[in-house]
């Protein structure tokens, strides 16, 4: 690639046999007495080198670069093309060099490791790197100056990676996903939902029991908190987790396809544990009879659909054939394309591009925020106060909890405590479980809050007390800090005056105990005290 970078590209392979390719690429750039027609070719040829290696091969240049590139700070944190072991700012040649890095997902890697000693690789300059592309630097195990028996004026680069060896991912700190249940099943299924309410009874029999029996019991626990660990637990026991989404074409073949699926995942398994020709071949042949099977389901599912197009006015309404026809223009997905909003302009036209839809909610909002508006306090006084509604204090009945709940959107998200609307609703067709829910929407209503966060609920006076004892602590601690401040700026006034006497005393040339020099004493002090 031009005169001044060479690749080579080394096939390998890992632990499990397959194929790693190491793109090996030495690159010399001009320094800065060339001329910039030099350095932009370059940076071309160098671009090129790049783009011609393919996403999977691991990319390794190493570049006298000649450019300092400055490390990791607020103000370059997005790019990620160095570590917190740059230089401290880039030169000129260095900020043209960090676009086409961070364009094409480049890092140096000797920034990013800690050395003992000084970093810099040419005349206390860091000009010399190792650049990897940043998915590659979970491989690199170390980078930097290493070895110096070389006769250059440059100190020498090492690189560790690691590449026959196989990268397992971190599982240790990933979060456990919430499982998800068929509540649509669930939701249609009144036998499932009297399991539910079987199960739900059980397992608060032996919580309460055991809240009883320890030490827990004395704590004050509120029955709302039980009756949804324990909605949970019977939740996951009865109701059969979610199945996979699968295509269109899939779901109708699904009894031929998933025996095939499994015998191909199972022969995989064998042959990962132990390889050989026979496994191989097994594994082989299960994946042949996958993929014969796939094609021909996709191929019933295209002639299923245009046979209810074509022969619709025989066998089929209107309405399937509509359905078949979006299904067809759909495709073999199994989710709708994604059309973005488009908001209207003030001329009536619509947005064609997110631009134009931020520049219409920009200027609706700024209209909307910045309305000044008047208001006459008089006619406000005249409108009359709804009278006042004690009744609404009581604690509500078991109609009015059967309504709320009923009024709970089914086929919603859970909130943060992971108990969906359907758990509220089927306990309403078990007398037993419905009593023990109104029991607790009843206690939390008489209590006043809801203590299932926190143990104690604070009184008004307590917190008082609390921010008045601690503003009155603050104001100590400021007025003991103000005073150690007030006595540091006098003790070095004092070391000041201190230093200024005796520099005035060394540098005047009258005789000691002469009036000239009593004189000018007195006038130096008579100056500091002032």
């Amino acid at each position: 690639y031009g005169p001044r970078i060479l690749s080579i590209k080394l096939k390998t392979a890992d632990q499990k046999g397959r194929e790693v390719a190491v793109v090996l690429v030495s690159a010399y750039a001009p320094h800065s007495k060339k001329t910039s027609l030099e350095q932009e070719e370059y940076l071309k040829n160098l671009e090129e080198c790049i783009n011609d290696q393919s996403e999977k091969d691991v990319i390794i240049i190493g570049n006298d670069a000649n450019a300092r590139l400055e490390k990791k700070t607020k103000i370059n944190i997005d790019d990620g093309v160095c570590g917190l072991y740059g230089s401290p700012a880039d030169s000129k040649t260095g900020k043209k060099l960090r676009e086409i890095l961070s364009y094409n997902h480049l890092c140096s890697a000797t920034t990013f490791f800690k050395k003992k000693y000084l970093s810099t690789t040419w005349r206390g300059l860091q000009i010399d790197h190792f650049f990897v592309q940043k998915k590659d630097m979970k491989r690199i195990k170390n980078a930097g100056i290493g070895w110096n028996g070389v006769d250059s004026d440059h100190k020498a680069l090492t690189l560790i990676v690691r590449i026959a060896k196989t990268l397992h991912k971190n599982n240790g700190s990933r979060l456990v996903a919430r499982k998800k249940l068929d509540l649509a099943l669930f939701r249609n299924t009144v036998e499932m939902q009297k399991q539910f309410n079987e199960s739900l009874k059980i397992k608060y029999q032996n919580l309460t029991s055991q809240q009883t029996n320890t030490d827990e019991g004395d704590k004050e626990v509120l029955k709302i908190d039980l009756l949804k660990t324990c909605m949970k637990q019977a939740g996951e026991e009865v109701i059969p987790i979610l199945a996979k989404k699968r295509k269109e074409w899939f779901k109708e073949k699904a009894g031929i396809l998933e025996p095939l699926i499994k015998k191909r995942n199972d022969a995989m398994k064998e042959h990962t544990k132990s390889p050989s020709n026979v496994t191989k071949k097994r594994l082989q042949s299960c994946r042949k009879k996958v993929k014969v099977a796939v094609a021909l389901a996709r191929r019933t599912w295209y002639s299923n659909l245009t046979e209810i197009i074509c022969n619709r006015a025989d066998k089929y309404t209107v309405q399937e054939c509509w359905d078949a026809i979006r299904l067809l223009e759909r495709g073999e997905s199994s989710s709708k394309p994604y059309r973005p909003m488009q908001f209207k302009k003030p001329d009536g036209s619509m947005c064609q591009s997110t631009e134009e839809n931020r520049d219409v909610v920009k200027n609706q909002l700024d209209e909307m925020f910045n309305k000044e508006s008047t208001f006459d306090q008089s006619i406000i006084d005249k409108i009359k106060l709804r009278p006042l509604r004690p009744e609404l204090d009581k604690k509500p009945n078991k109609e009015e909890i059967k309504r709320a709940v009923n009024g709970l959107s089914s086929g919603k998200a859970s909130g943060d405590d992971g108990i969906p609307a359907e758990y509220y609703k089927a306990l309403l067709i078990d007398d037993e479980n419905y009593k023990l829910m109104v029991e607790a929407v009843q206690e939390i209503w008489m209590s006043g809050a809801y203590k299932s966060e926190v143990e104690l609920v604070k009184t008004v006076e307590e917190l008082d007390k609390e921010i008045i004892s601690k503003n009155v602590k603050d104001a100590h601690e400021l007025d003991k800090e103000n005073k150690k401040k007030i006595v540091q700026h006098f003790e070095r006034k004092v070391m000041q005056r201190n230093k200024d006497r005796d520099t005035t005393m060394r540098h005047c040339q009258a005789p000691s105990g002469s009036a000239e020099r009593i004189t000018l004493t007195q006038r130096m002090n008579e100056r500091i005290d002032k």
